[in-house]
């Protein structure tokens, strides 16, 4: 009995399923993008310096602020990182990946600030952050945390934000400190209303104001 030799698949048929494939595998990815589209960045290194003398500041506290322009309702924030500087004033960001919240936003920009009890955020270049020990009154200085805590808390504030507590938590506990007029109690409840609206959202917020003041009293 003669064994008759078996036949092999032709080259240019494999090529053609390796093609096909590739150009699948490419349509797919772009099906995905437009429906989910993802917002992503690298690892990020800077430091936090005192401008002037260049001396590094440890501990302080950076959080770096993705922001986008989108639609009509101006600038929003699309996402925030946080951590704290060594003994050389360096900080790192890990690198992150996640659906963008708001497709179709343009004229993304990252901004790096710094926050450390006693000193003032000046300014950044790239990612290296500058700062000065702040000069001015308890009062002042209230008022200047509630303005960076804008800033950290970005807008629209949601949960999606919980990485903007742990500055907000900072500056909440150094305004409590110093604040001792009622100027300065209103400077406070912007920080913790951020503080608030960030851990338990507008909606149990709303539900706790009208319990504790309920209409007609």
């Amino acid at each position: 009995m003669v064994e008759l030799p078996q036949k092999r698949p032709a080259r240019r048929s494999r090529r053609w399923i390796r093609v096909t494939a590739g150009i699948f595998v490419c349509l797919l990815a772009v099906i995905l993008y437009f429906r989910f589209p993802i917002q992503w960045s690298k690892t990020i290194v800077g430091t936090v310096t005192i401008e002037g003398s260049g001396e590094p500041v440890e501990g302080a506290v950076v959080f770096l602020v993705w922001k986008a322009s989108y639609g009509w309702s101006g600038t929003v924030c699309e996402h925030i990182e946080s951590t704290v500087t060594d003994a050389q004033g360096q900080y790192r960001i890990p690198a992150w990946i996640k659906l963008a919240p708001y497709p179709g936003s343009s004229r993304r920009v990252q901004i790096p600030i710094a926050y450390k009890a006693g000193f003032r955020y000046t300014g950044a270049y790239d990612n290296d952050v500058y700062v000065v020990p702040f000069v001015g009154t308890a009062s002042q200085r209230v008022e200047y945390l509630a303005q960076l805590a804008g800033n950290a808390s970005c807008s629209p504030r949601s949960q999606r934000m919980r990485q903007a507590l742990p500055p907000l938590k900072a500056m909440l506990a150094e305004a409590e400190s110093l604040a001792s007029t009622s100027e300065d109690q209103v400077s406070v409840y912007v920080i913790r209303y951020d503080i608030d609206f960030i851990e338990i959202g507008g909606e149990e917020m709303m539900r706790q104001f009208l319990r504790d003041h309920p209409p007609g009293t």
